[in-house]
């Protein structure tokens, strides 16, 4: 390998690839549902639904040992993103449910 390929691979960890991928995943999800770009039945919405948190924890999870292992900032951003997508949805279902009823 070259000294390129060496820096990448030393900088990027797969735990940070990982902790910044799960928000990007579980945004599309969220946008899809929110807009209506794919029709999913009820039974799968709702795995959808209750999987985000547990998926967003795992990446802040791999964001916490990427940034405490290596010391890599990208783990932080990972973490920050994970956090901030964690909210979205509890947000929007809250605001929802207050503005709209139950």
């Amino acid at each position: 390998m070259n000294k390129k390929n060496d820096i990448l691979l030393k900088k990027w960890s797969v735990f940070s690839i990982l902790s910044l991928c799960t928000p990007f995943i579980t945004l599309i999800i969220f946008m899809s549902y929110i807009f209506g770009l794919i029709t999913w039945p009820k039974q799968v919405l709702i795995v959808n639904i209750t999987s985000w948190p547990g998926l967003l924890l795992i990446g802040i999870i791999f964001g916490v040992i990427a940034r405490f292992k290596k010391n890599d900032k990208t783990g932080l951003i990972g973490i920050i993103l994970n956090t901030i997508v964690l909210l979205i949805p509890i947000i929007y279902f809250v605001i929802g449910t207050l503005v709209w009823g139950p």
